[in-house]
């Protein structure tokens, strides 16, 4: 039996996952105006997901390397995406459109047994606070306290109730809530606990 390397491996399960629905994009909607829309939306997403799977954190690192970022079983585009395209449609995108798309991969992710448990009998759910941060336009009412970097940049945090799949090799996020400014995380968590679960469908993080 032929013994593939670990690269031709990653690309494998990576090009067979990513040929669910759910890596269509298929509940995001298009926010731009028909005229003058150059891109096309899902090359767009693609290459943005490609970028953040490649360990690049800014929109000028993703423009670099855009022509050679590629998801596999995807076609790689052709010309270099400019970062004003990202950073204009970033805003726009539907944020519940982009939940579902999450729901979507947990379910597909569970039903291809990839988050079965490890050393454990069941499934168990980290549920934790984590601040995210965002530029000051962006935070709208969701930031809290403004901060500077070391440029003297300001930006906002925005906290949020992490939901995270422990138990499985992948550590998968299973959701992400942000939370308003005034309630403190402990306090939100009784009713916001609720929305954290359904992800993986009826009963699947109990058992």
């Amino acid at each position: 039996m032929k013994i593939l390397s670990m690269p031709v491996r990653v690309y494998r399960f990576l090009r067979r996952h990513l040929q669910a629905p759910w890596a269509k994009f298929p509940t995001v909607p298009d926010p731009r105006d028909r005229r003058g829309r150059r891109w096309p939306l899902q090359p767009v997403l693609h290459t943005m997901l490609a970028a953040l799977m490649s360990g690049y954190h800014t929109l000028r690192d993703l423009e670099a390397h855009s022509s050679q970022l590629q998801l596999p079983g995807y076609p790689r585009l052709k010309r270099r995406l400019p970062d004003t395209t990202v950073y204009e449609l970033l805003p726009q995108l539907d944020p519940e459109a982009l939940r579902q798309t999450l729901v979507q991969q947990v379910r597909s992710l569970w039903r291809n047994k990839c988050l079965t448990p490890v050393g454990l009998p069941c499934g168990v759910v980290a549920i934790d606070g984590k601040a995210v941060g965002t530029l000051d336009h962006d935070a709208g009412g969701w930031g809290q306290k403004n901060h500077r970097d070391c440029d003297g940049t300001p930006y906002w945090l925005v906290r949020t109730l992490r939901a995270v799949l422990t138990s499985s090799q992948s550590k998968t996020a299973l959701e992400q809530i942000p939370i308003r400014r005034r309630p403190t995380r402990w306090a939100i968590l009784p009713w916001r606990l609720p929305s954290c679960w359904p992800t993986t469908g009826k009963g699947t993080c109990s058992r």
